[in-house]
């Protein structure tokens, strides 16, 4: 796979802005940006200009390709100044269409909504400005991965077209079309060059890692929030890093790769010859690690599925076809050389097994912070989550430990020589430096990774004892595990007639960006809508008690104070809601767990909920649900009564709601005009509640009827309403089966809330 690298770099460049003059052309329309397309823009087209390499014959095959699925459908609007929703296309209905404002991608969210009512002035605003006047054009222009990062966030909301006529549906962006653009044509580039020839010259490669739940929750209870921090952060820098290694293998750029998130990613890559080999190899090379790392707890499952022009246009069968063998892949882990290593002794194992990974394979040291015997990539692991807090945001991948902070080293997978995440500083001139990644745009010289990172204070302290420090009611940690729900078939089925390569890339591309990215700014409380507040302003924290434990390209799992876990798990909901106009929905589950219990236990069983949550029905509808608390030992999961779907929930609310508006909880907050609503009041009901559940007898509601009298009923004007109120909307609730179940949930939030157990 030898190629002129001064040509490829030429030819790379030339693939990414053959679209330059239409770009130029769209932005010149609008007066106000005339300037900053002179800066930025036209310098590149003036680069671009001066390209000498000669690959147009494959560049206007592929460009033709893609504007052809693009261009495949008539316009659906007579509007080509804003980036139509890939969920208005995605799920298509009689909705009106949303589009996206001209805008960078920065910190705030970007909702879709309807064309008059978005906002393009903040585009070229003076940030934006800022941003595109610091670039160094060309120590950008020295790297395809590089200028790609750039043009993702200036031109991943600009609309492609080539024409006032051409536009087609309108839901790809000048980004989308350059990074696929790219992607294809340096696959037939480097099959040229390797003089190949095929009827299908491209393939997908899939991969897909199993294992990660019971690595990343095999921790110990010491440090426990930071451990599982830092054994998340891994694994996902783990992913970046063994498909930058197979890009690198294929001489191929981050435009290669449409997807990466949740243990598995897929990249578009040169049906080359000997390409079935390679990949067995490649799979081999890191299971052999995993192995000698792991044992058995990590393998990568890999394969490809081969395609050609006419399969861009419809992905349905590359996906599907992937989808079988990696199933194959899995039900056929190891080869025999691998079993042999697994099944037989081996000289060099360790006199003790790892105490966190119970690998016997490596060499283990009896550590201080009473783990036991621990092997040095779990210690490193260990001690890594105050590194993830604190360094800065820049993560490098090094080829050596020589002169370096060994207890910041940690080993990675290789398909050539040895590889290391280091957590500390060096210089990116450095020979041993093979890659730098920033988190989140925080730096235009490196790779940049979108990673949802948000901790609360950036403490390297932080742990569940402290998220609780300044919070009101019951000291328990709250634990959300939330996933999209159905999204396999969405991919599959949501696009209908035009599940192409682009569709498919998009839908993808902000999904991740929802749950990697602006998912730190729910954390924060920035969702541009009123925020939740479960209990009102008095006990709300916009800047969540939570930290992000892992957020991937689908599913979260957060950890934090209780009641800022379900504001969050609101303003997640609001926020998905608008940003996929209503087309997705997701389920959760969100246990409540005291800080001392151990994780591995709050993950399994906030699992359990998720589970429960996901199967849960309402109005003839699955899933888009929430289950919450934890599930009684004594109770099968068909009596669970905690789970409901989130309209459901929205009662509990209005419940608590209506209380708060007629009462005050406790002595000190004592409030004339209001209803002094009791913990032994709320039992009181409760009781009454779970006898009524059981019973159905009409003594119960005699017994709520005297309970509510024997609560002072006289006052002022304002106070005889508002007990009126409290009364009857209690009473009316009681003897309704859905509300009954309502209230008693509501009653419950209400008593985590009253009750104090900080000197326990």
């Amino acid at each position: 796979m030898n190629t002129n690298k001064l040509e490829y770099k030429e030819f790379l460049l030339k693939s990414i802005f053959y679209d330059i003059d239409s770009i130029i052309s769209f932005l010149s329309k609008n007066s106000e940006n005339s300037e900053i397309c002179q800066k930025f823009f036209c310098h590149l087209k003036n680069k671009f200009d001066k390209l000498s390499v000669d690959y147009d014959e494959v560049l206007n095959a592929v460009s033709k390709e893609l504007e052809g699925i693009i261009f495949k459908r008539d316009k659906t609007s007579n509007n080509n100044e804003a980036l139509k929703s890939i969920f208005t296309v995605f799920r298509e209905s009689s909705d009106n269409n949303k589009y996206y404002p001209l805008s960078m991608i920065g910190n705030s969210i970007i909702y879709p909504d309807d064309f008059n009512k978005i906002n393009n002035s903040h585009f070229f605003n003076d940030e934006s400005r800022k941003y595109i006047e610091s670039l160094n054009f060309e120590k950008i222009l020295n790297d395809a991965n590089i200028i790609l990062n750039v043009l993702s966030k200036i031109l991943s909301y600009v609309p492609y077209y080539k024409s006032e006529k051409e536009y087609g549906i309108g839901d790809i962006s000048f980004y989308d079309k350059l990074k696929i653009n790219t992607a294809l044509s340096s696959c037939l580039y480097l099959l040229k060059n390797n003089s190949e020839e095929k009827e299908k010259p491209f393939a997908l490669l899939a991969a897909d890692i199993s294992g990660i739940q019971s690595f990343i929750y095999t921790i110990s209870s010491k440090g426990a929030l930071k451990s599982l921090r830092a054994r998340s952060f891994y694994l996902e820098i783990m992913l970046e890093h063994i498909a930058d290694e197979i890009l690198e293998y294929f001489n191929l750029k981050r435009c290669n790769l449409l997807y990466t998130g949740g243990g598995h990613f897929y990249i578009l890559i040169p049906n080359f010859k000997d390409l079935k080999e390679n990949i067995l190899s490649i799979k081999n090379k890191i299971n052999d690690w995993f192995i000698k790392e792991f044992s058995v707890d990590l393998y990568i499952a890999m394969d490809y599925e081969e395609f050609s022009f006419d399969d861009l246009k419809n992905t349905k069968n590359i996906f599907r076809g992937l989808s079988k063998k990696l199933s194959v892949n899995k039900q056929n882990r190891y080869n025999k050389e691998q079993l042999n290593i697994l099944l037989f002794p081996r000289e060099n194992e360790a006199d003790f097994e790892c105490s966190i990974c119970n690998t016997s394979s490596k060499s283990t040291k009896k550590r201080n912070e009473n783990l036991g015997y621990v092997c040095d990539t779990c210690y490193n692991l260990y001690k890594a989550g105050k590194y993830i807090i604190n360094e800065n945001n820049s993560i490098t991948i090094t080829n050596t430990k020589n002169n370096l902070d060994k207890e910041k080293i940690i080993n990675l997978p290789s398909i050539s020589e040895n590889r290391y995440l280091y957590f500390g500083s060096i210089n990116s001139e450095d020979s041993s430096v093979i890659r730098i990644y920033s988190k989140n745009n925080s730096n235009d010289k490196h790779i940049n990774l979108y990673l949802g990172d948000y901790n609360y204070k950036k403490d390297d302290n932080v742990d569940f004892e402290y998220l609780l420090e300044g919070t009101d009611g019951i000291r328990r940690i709250g634990v959300l595990r939330c996933d999209v729900d159905n999204l396999g078939q969405a991919f599959i089925n949501g696009f209908k007639d035009h599940s192409d390569i682009f569709r498919t890339s998009v839908l993808s591309r902000h999904l991740s960006l929802f749950f990697k990215y602006y998912i730190n700014s729910i954390c924060k409380g920035d969702i541009q809508f009123p925020n939740n507040k479960l209990f009102g302003d008095k006990y709300y924290h916009k800047e969540k008690h939570v930290v992000i434990v892992y957020s991937g390209g689908d599913d979260v799992f957060l950890v934090g104070y209780w009641l800022d876990v379900i504001d969050f798990a609101f303003d997640l909901r609001k926020a998905f809601k608008e940003y996929t106009d209503n087309k997705l929905t997701f389920s959760a589950g969100i246990g409540f767990f005291h800080p001392s219990y151990p994780i591995s236990k709050m993950a399994s069983q906030t699992g359990e909920l998720e589970e429960l949550a996901k199967n849960h029905i309402y109005n003839n509808k699955e899933k888009d649900s929430i289950a919450l608390f934890g599930i009684p030992f004594n109770k099968k999961e068909s009596d669970f009564e905690y789970c409901f779907n989130w309209q459901e929930f929205d009662k509990v609310c209005e419940k608590i709601n209506l209380i708060f508006d007629t009462c005050y909880l406790n002595e000190e907050s004592f409030c004339e005009d209001k209803v002094f609503f009791s913990a032994s009041s709320i039992y009181k009901i409760k009781r009454l509640i779970e006898l009524e559940s059981l019973e159905r007898d009409k003594i119960n509601i005699a017994r709520l009827a005297y309970s509510l009298a024997r609560i002072k009923s006289d006052g002022s004007d304002d106070y005889i309403k508002n007990y009126e109120s409290f009364k009857n909307n209690i009473y009316n609730w009681f003897l309704d089966n859905a509300d009954r179940r309502y209230l008693n949930t509501a009653l419950d939030l209400i008593l985590y809330l009253k009750r104090d157990d900080s000197n326990k």
